[in-house]
């Protein structure tokens, strides 16, 4: 390796470090926000067993990603995928807060402040992940493919290892340099579609429930001992959540079958939608509600929706994607 190539190694490497370093505060600042909030008497939760259990699993996951950066430095490519690893396991740490949520909605405001944090968390990671995947300076360290801005400024280079990019994704440009590596400029806009519906997907189910539980007084029923939106639209946010993610990930991945799984999501809203709106029609025919409450939620579900059918229309207006193919 040459003089150059070992200075963009290194810079590239040098960016790698600063995201994984970010990744470690950030997970360190989850468990300690939500270990203050826990102490405020308002979200205090008379619960010791969880308590135990979110100080070891939190402890656990400080260390693994720290003991991650190291080994992600080391510029092997499969210590990728035991990031996604770490990834899922932070992820799976949000259904202990929604199961609590679901078995006892009235004490939700606790653990929807937790649940918030997390998903605050995983959508950080998730974005690591993604660098991790997509970047160029982790493309260059983990892949040896070199991305450029300018391909009519192209340097020759000359990397130890070689291999070719993968051109099965949304490619502007690409040209092959003279020792066969390929360089090119890429457009992941199915990468990009799938995190920003996951930001719609994961952060409605976030806000709306803590929004409600906010604004409890608009929506409880006139004796104050009911409120129908909260479990509503907490569950109607559960049901999203879990039929998205398949779509998601197909969106990530630029699988072909992207756009059946996000026709396939659709028709779960819709049989969802039909079905919520029988149960939304007895609370309003039992009288036991004022009608801002109706107009508020159905409000606040019409804007989750529109977000996911601006995003995911998008979908059937590209190309059909090409799945990504191992490099040889």
């Amino acid at each position: 390796m040459n003089s150059e190539n070992k200075k963009l190694l290194e810079k590239a490497k040098n960016h790698n470090r600063q995201h994984m370093i970010i990744c470690c505060i950030v997970v360190i600042i989850s468990f300690v926000l939500t270990e203050i909030l826990l102490h405020v008497p308002l979200l205090s939760i008379n619960n010791p067993l969880f308590t135990r259990f979110f100080i070891i699993i939190s402890i656990f996951e400080i260390i693994s990603y720290i003991v991650l950066s190291f080994l992600l430095d080391t510029g092997t490519k499969i210590y990728r995928y035991l990031y996604w690893i770490a990834f899922f396991i932070s992820a799976s740490m949000m259904l202990y807060p929604i199961t609590s949520i679901i078995s006892n909605i009235r004490i939700a405001l606790p653990y929807l402040t937790i649940l918030f944090i997390m998903g605050i968390k995983c959508l950080l990671l998730w974005k690591q992940g993604q660098y991790l995947q997509h970047d160029p300076n982790a493309q260059y360290v983990y892949d040896n493919v070199l991305f450029v801005d300018d391909i009519e400024n192209e340097k020759e280079v000359n990397l130890p290892k070689r291999k070719k990019a993968n051109p099965n994704k949304n490619v502007n440009k690409f040209r092959k340099g003279s020792d066969g590596i390929t360089v090119y400029f890429e457009d992941s806009s199915y990468s990009t579609l799938s995190t920003r519906i996951a930001a719609v997907v994961y952060g409605s189910l976030i806000l709306f429930p803590i929004l409600i539980q906010f604004m409890h007084n608009i929506f409880v029923s006139f004796d104050f001992t009911s409120n129908f939106a909260l479990r509503g639209m907490f569950l109607g946010c559960v049901v999203s959540a879990l039929s998205w993610t398949i779509a998601i990930f197909y969106m990530y991945y630029n699988q072909p079958q992207t756009r059946i799984i996000v026709g396939i999501c659709w028709i779960i809203e819709i049989i969802r939608v039909i079905y919520y709106t029988t149960v939304l029609y007895g609370y309003f025919v039992s009288g036991s509600y004022p009608l801002r409450a109706f107009i508020l939620f159905i409000l606040m579900d019409g804007i989750r929706y529109y977000g996911l059918y601006y995003f995911s229309k998008q979908i059937f207006e590209m190309d059909i994607p090409i799945p990504n193919e191992e490099d040889e």
